[in-house]
């Protein structure tokens, strides 16, 4: 109500007869003022407020020490989430060097140089755990190659998958040869560090030095191929030596164990055959789900063994060509859990046996008869299971693979070399 209306209702109120306020107009004048002051006061103070507030930030903005704050988003936009990191992280990529050093390296393949156990050859992988990144890559393998035991190593990518059955033997000094027993390729490994695919023929080559024999795949069975480690070529001999004990340079016809497709874990039956000028022979020798032929039988000889219980192994042998066959049962202890890769016999004639569960154990048996004797035994069960486990010889040596050791004898399987560092 303003000063004018104030006058103008006491007027009215004396006019009716109604006793009216005092009113004093000068200070109802005053009180104008003051209420006029006030809002004045107050919008000035309001604007003052908004130019410092400004003022403040012109100068934060123009000041480097001054961090400037994020701006709030956008109503109309929506703010960008960051990347979700992958579930498992994984390198992408890594040396050969860098897979061999890896604390979680996973050890496949061993193999030594039987003259020289120093030589020697391990296959490492590193792989991804789950749950995996959702790209690759998932895995990575290397080659480890020392000539001194590791104290130094040459480190190369492998040219094969390293989680098959690989078998490493060492046809000539400062190379070795890889045999995948279960797909047929094989390749040459240089000490150098230089690695070839070896190419397979179709063809008869009789090498003069035993070593460059080996056991390859074959239609049904291995077979034989001998190597041209130069040109790095196998020549794989004709189809009758698949699955033969005999070696083509033997002088003897193929002969062997359960022939295609039949086993003798599937048959029950332990089956010789043999080749003739009149065809091929078979004849059943014992009823038993565990038997093979006996591997480096001497020329003019086949051999095969089973096994009825844990306690002896019996020999079946001919050396008529077939036309008789003697059983000699050998005993032979502690073998009622085992699963033999090979029963074998070294150039001296004698006979050893090899198992791999739950450790490498190897047994020994006298060219001359009497029981199995064991001779070795893995010094250590934490270890990996590794493939290309057997047995070999070479010359007057004889080694041992499994689990991640390699034994080697030097003395006719009486004593033993345990080789255990690959890194």
């Amino acid at each position: 109500m303003n000063l004018d209306q104030t006058l103008t209702r006491a007027a009215r109120q004396v006019a009716a007869g109604v006793r009216p306020p005092v009113v004093d107009p000068n200070e109802i004048r005053a009180l104008a003022r003051r209420s006029q002051q006030r809002k004045v006061s107050l919008v000035a103070t309001a604007a003052l407020v908004a130019v410092v507030a400004a003022s403040a930030l012109l100068v934060s903005a123009l000041d480097p020490r001054t961090s400037t704050p994020e701006p709030a988003p956008s109503p109309s936009r929506t703010p960008t989430s960051a990347p979700t990191p992958e579930p498992n992280p994984f390198p992408r990529s890594m040396t050969p060097e860098e897979v061999v050093a890896h604390p979680g390296a996973l050890l496949s393949t061993v193999a030594i140089a039987p003259d020289d156990p120093d030589t020697r050859m391990s296959v490492w992988s590193v792989s991804c755990t789950r749950p995996c990144p959702g790209r690759g890559p998932y895995s990575f393998s290397a080659l480890a190659l020392t000539t001194d035991g590791y104290e130094t190593a040459t480190y190369l990518r492998p040219g094969f998958t390293t989680g098959v059955d690989l078998h490493v033997s060492s046809p000539r000094d400062g190379l070795f040869l890889v045999v995948d027993i279960s797909n047929g390729h094989e390749w040459l490994v240089g000490l150098d560090g230089t690695l070839r695919p070896v190419k397979r023929v179709f063809e008869e080559l009789s090498p003069d030095d035993p070593r460059l024999w080996f056991q390859c795949a074959g239609r049904w069975r291995q077979t034989w191929c001998a190597l041209d480690p130069t040109t790095a070529t196998a020549y794989e001999w004709p189809q009758d030596w698949d699955g033969s004990a005999a070696r083509p340079d033997s002088g003897d016809r193929p002969w062997g164990a359960n022939p295609e497709p039949r086993a003798t874990s599937a048959t029950g039956r332990l089956e010789a055959w043999w080749d003739t000028a009149g065809g091929r022979q078979v004849r059943t020798l014992a009823e038993v789900t565990k038997g093979d032929y006996v591997l480096g039988s001497p020329p003019g000889e086949m051999s095969l063994w089973a096994r009825e219980d844990g306690y002896s192994l019996d020999f079946y042998t001919s050396r008529d060509g077939g036309a008789s066959w003697q059983k000699v049962t050998r005993a032979a202890d502690d073998l009622a859990t085992r699963d033999f890769l090979q029963v074998r016999r070294a150039p001296s004639g004698t006979y050893f046996v090899s198992s791999i569960y739950p450790r490498l154990r190897v047994w020994r048996g006298d060219a001359s008869g009497g029981p199995f004797r064991e001779v070795y035994q893995q010094p250590a069960l934490d270890v990996p299971e590794t493939t290309g486990a057997g047995l070999w010889t070479q010359g007057d040596l004889v080694y041992v693979s499994g689990y991640a050791t390699v034994a080697v004898s030097e003395d006719d399987c009486l004593t033993w070399r345990t080789i255990q560092s690959w890194r």
